[in-house]
């Protein structure tokens, strides 16, 4: 299997549009339910000025911020979001995109992601009444999310995965249902810590390190017995 994922073409495509990728470092807010969710700076947190998560809190809208955060702020982000929509962990997915989608890498061909089974990999859970997707490109790692699974699932970075005529789709490659270690999202935030930062620490690499790695690794974490 192969994998190479990028931020960098959907990053520059928005560049003169009106989305806005914001550096939250300093501190961010969204809102929910017509209510501000205000989130602390990083070094408020205790952590550094590291900014290697992507975050979209609602990645149903076609407009709004990206945000650019450190690891403590998506901890911080999920438990005041799980104040709002529930903290109970639902059902977990594992989707593969085609590398010859919008979603490419440089490389491309939709025969090429078909003999050598080349795709993107990431994960969906349900935390309370909303949707979270978490995956892995060369810039970091995008963690959006909505209260409309499809939303997650179809867009990253508030574009479509895959765009027109495809040969691929974006395909749910396996349904792992509940974890069975997990109840809360207390009890994730516990499993993806020590994985982020085994992650973060160790550079991104095509064959060795890619998204497909950073899916088994936390899916493992998890309590699933995932070897795909």
């Amino acid at each position: 299997m192969f994998a190479v994922s990028s931020l960098s073409s959907l990053l520059l495509s928005k560049s003169s549009s009106n989305h806005k990728f914001r550096d939250g470092i300093s501190g961010f807010s969204f809102i929910i339910d017509g209510k501000s969710v205000n989130i602390s700076s990083s070094r408020a947190l205790g952590g550094g000025s590291s900014s290697t998560i992507f975050f979209d809190p609602r990645t149903e809208r076609e407009t709004g911020e990206v945000f650019k955060i450190s690891p403590d702020q998506l901890w911080e982000t999920m438990l005041c979001c799980a104040e709002v929509d529930g903290e109970d962990l639902g059902a977990v997915d594992v989707y593969k995109v085609p590398l010859e989608s919008s979603q490419k890498s440089p490389i491309e061909g939709s025969v090429f992601s078909v003999i050598f089974d080349a795709f993107h990999m990431f994960v969906t859970i349900r935390i309370g009444r909303a949707y979270w997707s978490f995956e892995r490109y060369a810039e970091g790692i995008l963690v959006q999310r909505s209260l409309q699974a499809d939303a997650v699932i179809k867009k990253s970075m508030k574009e479509d995965r895959v765009k027109g005529f495809s040969v691929l789709q974006t395909r749910c490659s396996e349904s792992l249902g509940v974890s069975k270690k997990l109840d809360t999202v207390n009890d994730l935030i516990s499993v993806l810590k020590e994985e982020f930062k085994a992650i973060i620490s160790s550079p991104f690499d095509a064959l060795l390190n890619n998204c497909q790695h950073f899916v088994r690794k936390i899916l493992r974490q998890m309590g699933f017995n995932y070897n795909s």
